[in-house]
């Protein structure tokens, strides 16, 4: 049997691949005379592989000039002194020996003991504080003072009198008729009569004097108070109900009130709303038919005590018509 060469020694062309993987043995010295020889070839044909060899022989040339480099005792020294009372405590302590397991327990008992300290320290009270107040926090882009409505029944602002005659809108009126005000009469003109001689004035003998009117007009005032029937004067006497009323949850009453009077024929007849805010309470100011009086007094009794009594105004209201003022307070 004839064996069959397939290669000779020293024959075969080296690749890029296993030359790449032979160039720092090459430059080294550690290659035989035939893998010299069959490399030094393949550099010859090779531009890559010979720019890789000259980055590998500069690689050795700085490591070798590194080695050359010289450190200072006094910098070894410093380096090696710890700077801090941690590196002097793990020094002297020897941590670097202790078991792993030892080290994991350590570090968790400092871990678990720093953090109960913080949590001791901390004020916490404050912390929950300034979170709220940062929750609670309002930006104000602009502020607008305004001022209430006038008190109608306040000393201070002064009461405006309208004339006696006051037009109040029909209850069954249908919706979208206008109110038109009745016009005055013309007055006919006086016709024009001989001037009469001289006549002597004649003086009644019981006209009264100043100050007997003056009592007049007080004992009116006095028995309208009481409920009585005022003297003739020869002109019809005002009169305005004015009541308090003391209740438990203000603001929540107020609201049944107002339908209350709503649902009595009432109707606003100051400059505020009815159930106006007056303090702690609240304040209505009304006309009210006087065949619903007692039903609405009745209906407010509900809620608490009112209080009302009559007093006399120089206002005269239309006759069924009658106008009330009724302060609501908050029980004390």
């Amino acid at each position: 049997m004839t064996d069959i060469k397939l290669s000779k020694k020293g024959s075969r062309q080296v690749s890029q691949f296993v030359g790449q993987e032979m160039l720092y043995d090459y430059l080294r010295g550690e290659l035989d005379k035939d893998r010299v020889r069959a490399l030094e070839q393949t550099l010859q044909e090779n531009r890559d592989l010979k720019v890789e060899l000259e980055k590998i022989r500069e690689g050795l040339h700085y490591v070798t000039d590194l080695q050359k480099t010289q450190v200072s005792a006094t910098l070894v020294e410093s380096i090696r002194t710890p700077s801090t009372y941690f590196q002097v405590l793990l020094q002297k302590t020897k941590f670097g020996d202790w078991p792993e397991g030892v080290k994991l327990a350590a570090e968790g008992l400092i871990i678990g003991g720093a953090s109960l300290v913080l949590i001791a320290v901390i004020p916490w009270g404050r912390v929950l504080d300034w979170k709220n107040e940062l929750e609670h926090t309002t930006i104000t882009l602009s502020e607008v003072t305004k001022n209430p409505p006038a008190d109608p029944d306040s000393e201070t602002s002064p009461r405006q009198e309208t004339d006696n005659r006051v037009v109040f809108e029909d209850e069954n009126k249908p919706a979208g008729t206008k109110t038109t005000a009745a016009k005055p009469t013309p007055t006919p003109a006086a016709k024009a009569t001989p001037a009469p001689g001289p006549v002597a004035a004649k003086v009644p003998l019981d006209a009264p004097s100043p100050s007997d009117r003056t009592a007049q007009e007080t004992a009116a005032a006095a028995a309208v108070a009481s409920g009585k029937s005022a003297p003739d004067s020869g002109k019809r006497q005002g009169i305005i109900y004015r009541g308090t009323m003391s209740v438990t949850n203000a603001p929540a009453v107020t609201e049944k009130l107002i339908e209350i009077v709503n649902t009595n024929g009432g109707r606003k007849a100051g400059e505020v709303e009815l159930g106006w805010k007056k303090g702690t309470g609240s304040y209505f100011h009304f006309t009210i038919p006087e065949a619903n009086y007692k039903a609405m007094t009745e209906q407010f009794g509900a809620f608490g005590t009112l209080k009302i009594q009559k007093e006399p105004h120089p206002r005269v209201m239309p006759d069924g018509i009658i106008r009330l003022i009724v302060t609501v307070e908050e029980n004390k």
